[in-house]
């Protein structure tokens, strides 16, 4: 028994030292994020051959594992960003307040102008509005 708590302390502090190798040579060494990760991705292959026992088959399937789950965050990263580029282009975030359908009985609204109405409390934005809303159906 002890030698298997004396195997997991050595697995837990030798699995924290390609996070600081990352960590270090970004911030202490001014490191690119493509330098620092090749040097954190040497340093835990080393890391799996000699504390784990790590066959080049095992390394290399979790290697094409951590690049495909990578690609899939990526994937979702890179389309929020476009989206809000796109919306930040073309001005859209600052001018959608709320839309009618066409019957003018469902109302779709982003903003809570009912908390904008008390000129002492948070100002009386939100009135315009209302006042708006009221003209539309006269």
């Amino acid at each position: 028994m002890e030698n298997f708590e004396q195997f997991s302390l050595i697995a837990k502090i030798s699995s924290v030292i390609p996070i600081l190798i990352l960590i270090i040579t970004m911030t202490t060494l001014k490191w690119s994020g493509q330098r620092a990760g090749a040097a954190g991705l040497i340093s835990s292959i080393i890391i799996s051959f000699i504390f784990f026992g790590s066959t080049f088959e095992i390394t290399a399937l979790s290697f094409l594992k951590g690049i495909s789950l990578s690609l899939f965050v990526l994937c979702i990263i890179w389309s929020a960003v476009w989206l809000y580029n796109l919306t930040e282009q073309s001005g859209s975030i600052k001018n959608i307040a709320g839309i009618f359908n066409k019957e003018k009985n469902i109302l779709g609204m982003m903003p809570h102008p009912e908390r904008m109405i008390d000129k002492y409390l948070s100002g009386d934005d939100g009135s315009i509005f209302f006042e708006n809303l009221l003209n539309n159906f006269k």
